[in-house]
């Protein structure tokens, strides 16, 4: 893909923004071009039909009267777009305007004024991991662009150095509803003994070892902002954790008054992307149990999750459950393990786990 990065001063006013006028949404919203401190990005479809023989990108105000003087760089395809990384560097006050026959497409605004409002959270928040970690879950305070993760985290060893990432490379990427929770799943074949890639690649990590998840702030947004900073975490990495949770180890804190949290401690680490739906609250009305709206809130370390009612505790019974497939940080759940041996024989399905609890006048 052949694309010319110019300078020109011939900006025309009546240009500031004219964007082919029909653009491409890509999984269910329009992703826009963005200026970041790499470069500039053009997502795959974002520009409807646009030939790159016919582009041209010109930085507003240069001192060349015409566009005729390119910007040497590098054009990098990816599966969610296209990059141009200048072999100088971008002006950071500098306006950049992408050009299709002639029009004006896109314009770059100065990489200052780019909005940073967004947030990552990375989960598990603990110093230490099993061995057979299974799921790592990315919490933002905001919907972001999907089909572009890859390209945004950055996988460590104590020292700094650059790894491959471990994470299975799925498409599409597994966000909630609001592409505000991204799940990243380490290699199951790789973890699962038995199965063939266990066997030739080995586990994704190694105990005793030391790794680190970068989360780049060059991460867009679904309305083309970016991180505010970038995080990261690191782990440790334990033995593998070959056992089912277990209920009996567990403890429950019930409300103290109509506006207090109901509260259970697992004692040990669940994963935050099933624990969220796995929960219930009900109250006894009648003959019936009616589910008791309200909010649950997990700990960063996820070894805990609190309840807080919409409305305050009203007198009378009630039930917690939690259903069997909730799971520890190695993917093992109620009635099975994760990594089992394939030839033996598939367990029962386990009842929930149930615990009442009464709310006096």
């Amino acid at each position: 893909m052949q694309f010319r990065l110019l300078q020109n001063d011939t900006w025309p006013k009546a240009l500031l923004l004219v964007v082919l006028g029909f653009f491409l949404p890509a999984q269910g919203f329009c992703q826009e071009p963005l200026r970041t401190s790499q470069g500039l990005f053009i997502p795959t479809g974002s520009l409807g039909t646009l030939l790159p023989e016919d582009c041209e990108v010109a930085r507003v105000g240069s001192p060349s009267p015409a566009p005729q003087y390119p910007l040497l760089g590098k054009w990098t395809n990816t599966d969610s777009g296209v990059w141009f990384h200048p072999t100088g560097r971008l002006l950071p006050e500098a306006t950049y305007v992408l050009y299709h026959a002639g029009q004006a497409a896109w314009k770059f605004p100065p990489i200052g004024t780019t909005a940073r409002t967004a947030k990552v959270t990375i989960y598990p928040q603990v110093e230490e991991v099993p061995q057979n970690l299974l799921k790592i879950t990315l919490v933002f305070s905001e919907p972001m662009r999907e089909g572009v993760a890859f390209e945004h985290l950055h996988w460590e060893d104590a020292q700094g150095n650059p790894l491959p990432l471990p994470f299975l490379d799925l498409s599409p990427e597994l966000w909630n509803r609001s592409n505000t929770q991204l799940t990243l799943w380490l290699d199951p074949g790789r973890i699962k003994r038995g199965l063939a890639p266990n066997e030739t690649q080995g586990v994704p990590l190694a105990e005793g070892v030391e790794y680190v998840l970068n989360v780049s702030d060059t991460w867009p947004t679904r309305r083309s902002s970016l991180l505010a900073q970038g995080a990261y975490i690191r782990w440790k990495v334990g033995a593998p954790d070959r056992e089912k949770p277990t209920p009996e180890d567990w403890s429950v804190e019930v409300p103290k008054g109509p506006e207090a949290s109901l509260a259970i401690d697992f004692h040990e680490p669940m994963a935050y992307a099933v624990l969220q739906d796995v929960v219930l609250v009900r109250r006894h009305d009648g003959g019936d149990w009616l589910s008791v709206p309200g909010t649950f809130h997990i700990s960063p370390d996820n070894r805990q999750i609190s309840f807080l009612p919409s409305e305050p505790w009203a007198p009378g019974t009630y039930e917690v459950l939690v259903y069997p497939r909730l799971e520890d940080l190695s993917g093992n759940n109620l009635y099975k393990l994760f990594d089992v041996d394939l030839d033996s024989e598939e367990e029962e399905e386990a009842a929930p786990w149930l615990t009442t609890f009464v709310v006096k006048e």
